[in-house]
């Protein structure tokens, strides 16, 4: 009820000085926030242009990966980091031989040896860029197995970061379901929710293939589109 004073208009020109701050900040982050996502995809796509069987491959995984974070409950940090992890998991095959890749048969020992190294060299290229340093880290793990038989580092259980567990479940249903060069034909929808069953507590972590089993029969449509079934093949 009174009039302002110059303290108040001081004070008001203050918060009004902040506030234009904060408004430009906010949008410099969502400049920079576009910017990563589109490097993220490109990277991406780089991949898939080096394997005609990796076409729409990452697009899965997320979808996936980002299904069973959000039926864990996880932050929406954790989601997206999943989420970027998903769509760059194999960028380390970009240093993988083309004729390994997409080999037919069983691969040697020594070519395994090279496939397996595409973590560690995916992880190593995502370091080099500040924003995705969380997500090298994600990367770097997804194919180590719960029982510690998987590689690069053995980890085993809860060694294993969680979002790399999740994520190592969506690329595994992904491959499952997906045509191969070493394999006759994809999964069943229901072979795959087998194959899962079969390795809770070796390759998979037991909770997190109850979690998506739920997920499955939620959103069985998300799977089964486009997707070869026991009844279609009868």
């Amino acid at each position: 009820g009174t009039v302002f004073d110059l303290e108040d208009i001081e004070i008001l020109k203050t918060l009004a000085d902040q506030l234009a701050v904060a408004v430009n900040n906010s949008k410099m982050y969502k400049e920079l926030n576009t910017a990563y996502l589109q490097i993220t995809r490109a990277l991406s796509l780089a991949l898939e242009s080096k394997d005609e069987y990796l076409i729409g491959h990452s697009d899965n995984v997320t979808k996936y990966a980002v299904m069973l974070a959000k039926k864990l409950g996880l932050p929406e940090r954790d989601v997206y980091i999943v989420a970027q992890a998903a769509c760059l998991h194999d960028l380390g095959k970009i240093g993988i031989h083309d004729y390994i890749l997409n080999k037919p048969g069983k691969l040697t020992d020594k070519e395994w040896e090279e496939i397996k190294q595409h973590p560690i060299k995916g992880a190593k290229i995502l370091q080099t860029l500040p924003f995705l340093e969380e997500v090298a880290k994600v990367v770097l793990y997804h194919h180590e197995h719960y029982d510690g038989t998987g590689y690069p580092a053995g980890l085993k259980g809860e060694q294993i970061p969680l979002l790399s567990r999740i994520l190592t479940i969506a690329d595994s249903v992904e491959a499952m379901l997906s045509e191969r060069p070493y394999k006759v034909r994809p999964m069943t929808i229901e072979e795959m929710i087998s194959e899962l069953i079969t390795q809770k507590g070796r390759h998979f972590d037991p909770n997190l293939v109850d979690k998506f089993g739920e997920i499955v029969r939620e959103y069985p449509e998300m799977f089964i589109k486009g997707r070869i079934t026991t009844q279609s093949q009868g």
